[in-house]
């Protein structure tokens, strides 16, 4: 990648993306939208292009161009799946190299990835992008629902019922408190009760918070179960706050 105005690579390499969902169209009547499953397709083409150029070698140019072409794309779907920029240099892989860039400072290079897709051996499993994200996948890399593992479904239970379970038994316990006020079994019901509501409602909006701490938690990714036990966390502190101020 040839060396250029550091804030108008960003921009470059969204157009690239924008000209391999084209070409892709064009060339292998393939359809390219930026959702994850895409990458299964973009992995079909780069096989192609591996085949091809073992058939007839690409000039280091050309091979460098549609690295470059198809890495554009590929980066560009991991940023809808996590934040980040594209840069052009690595700390670690020295200047030059296009740098997917993300916000806790870690680097992937996905047009490097898309060159040796292509120029190595076809049967190189490692070498498949859609096996590298779905390593990455497996490492809690990507936080994002789309990326995050499936959480367990258990005896019929959806993403809303048991939120609207803690809910209802945190109002309850917190109501529980109220006769005879004062008493030393009100404040551990109403502790408990603003924890249930806290969770609950924090589930409402992703319900992997209630499976951070259960026996089904390896389930989840790294990121996801750090989430969740972080919500649990909060809500602790909150509750015994809150809990506190209102047995005044």
């Amino acid at each position: 990648m040839a060396p250029g105005d550091p804030e108008d690579f960003d921009t470059r390499m969204q157009h690239l993306a924008e000209r391999a969902v084209r070409e892709a169209r064009a060339r292998f009547s393939s359809e390219l939208d930026y959702s994850l499953a895409s990458v299964q397709v973009l992995e079909r083409i780069l096989a192609q292009l591996c085949r091809t150029h073992r058939a007839s070698p690409l000039d280091p140019a050309a091979l460098a161009d549609q690295a470059d072409l198809w890495g554009a794309y590929l980066g560009e779907v991991l940023r809808r799946l996590r934040t980040a920029a594209w840069v052009l240099g690595s700390r670690t892989e020295g200047p030059g190299v296009a740098t997917l860039l993300f916000s806790g400072g870690e680097e992937l290079y996905p047009p490097a990835w898309c060159h040796r897709r292509i120029r190595n051996d076809p049967d190189q499993a490692e070498d498949d992008v859609w096996s590298k994200l779905q390593a990455l996948h497996r490492r809690g890399f990507f936080a994002p629902p789309e990326l995050r593992a499936p959480r367990p479904a258990r005896r019929g239970l959806d993403g809303r019922f048991l939120p609207a379970v803690f809910l209802v038994a945190g109002a309850v316990l917190a109501g529980l408190h109220v006769p005879p006020a004062g008493s030393a079994r009100a404040v551990p019901l109403l502790a408990l009760g603003i924890l249930c509501a806290l969770v609950g409602a924090a589930s409402l909006a992703d319900p992997s918070v209630l499976w951070a701490v259960g026996p089904h938690r390896y389930r989840l990714t790294r990121q996801a179960r750090r989430h969740g036990l972080l919500v649990w966390v909060g809500a602790l502190v909150a509750s015994a706050g809150l809990t506190a101020w209102l047995a005044l």
